[in-house]
Parts: structure tokens; sequence; C-alpha cells
């Protein structure tokens, strides 16, 4: 290991990258400039793309190129909730805050996007293996299914 002294500026950055209570500056840095993470307890490594057709890691997972940004922050929600183990809100928040985007604009990708209230969209994610869920994603986005259940299949199963 090493030290190095950054300024605040780019400590700021990998702040704004980091997952709440799981990424170390170390493992920020991993993923944004070598496209892989540490392998630790509680840690996924993420991935490298399959193809050069792979264009977006969902929490440490690739999504197919082309995909809709409602569907690819969605999934980044589901995933950071899951992973981390962080509620919707604070999800919400730290995609939001990844893209660049007001928090209002994600949530609307879940909810209006998808036809669900808050309530609905809790409900289905309250479900261990997001079976329903998984399906109102297919349905929505065709021609993604396969990746959206892979997506859904890797992430930590929620215990009752």
């Amino acid at each position: 290991m090493h030290s190095i002294e950054i300024d605040d500026e780019v400590m700021a950055f990998l702040q704004s990258r980091a997952v709440p209570f799981v990424d170390t500056p170390n493992a920020v840095l991993r993923r944004e400039l070598l496209r892989t993470s540490e392998t630790r307890p509680g840690r996924a490594p993420l991935q490298a793309p399959a193809s050069p057709e792979a264009k977006h890691y969902v929490g440490g997972i690739t999504l197919a190129f082309g995909a809709p940004e409602a569907l690819i922050q969605t999934l980044e929600v589901v995933a950071y909730m899951r992973r981390a183990g962080i509620d919707r809100s604070r999800a919400t928040h730290f995609v939001a805050k990844q893209h660049g985007v007001a928090r209002e604009t994600v949530s609307d990708k879940y909810c209006r996007q998808l036809s669900l209230t808050a309530a609905q969209l809790d409900r289905l994610l309250s479900e261990p293996d997001l079976t329903q869920f998984g399906a109102r994603l297919c349905s929505k986005f065709r021609g993604f299914e396969q990746d959206i259940r892979r997506i859904l299949a890797s992430l930590p199963k929620r215990t009752l």
C-alpha cells in the first residue's frame, strides 16, 4: 500500500462516486480508473465489459449498449439498495448525484415511468427475489429482458 495526497476537489469527486458505508477511496479509484473492484467480504467484484457493445455498469454488472436511462438508473437504485443495504431514498440520492441530476428525476424513472406509486414500488422491492419487479421491468423495457433478469438474479436476496 502507498499513501498519496489529494486535494479537496479530487476528494469530493471520490465521495460523489462512493457507495456510502461500502466504498473506500481506493475502491472508488480502482472502479473508476481500472474498471475493477477489490475483492473483499461483502463486495462483489465488478466485471469487465463482456464486449465492446457493453455500455454501463449497474451494481457491478454490465448492461447492453443502448439501454434507456430509465432502466439504468432504476437498476442502479435497486442494486445499491440490495448490495449496500441502504433504503430507496438514500440509493436514489446516490444515483442522482452520480448522474448529476435531481433526485426527483431518478424517482420519476422508477415510479411514473413504470406507472407505480412509491408504496407499490416498495411492495415490489420488498420481495426476496424481485420476481414481480423484474416482470414489470421486462414488460416496460422490451429487448433488455435477459440483462434485467441477469442483474436482478445477481443481487442479494432480501430476507423477511
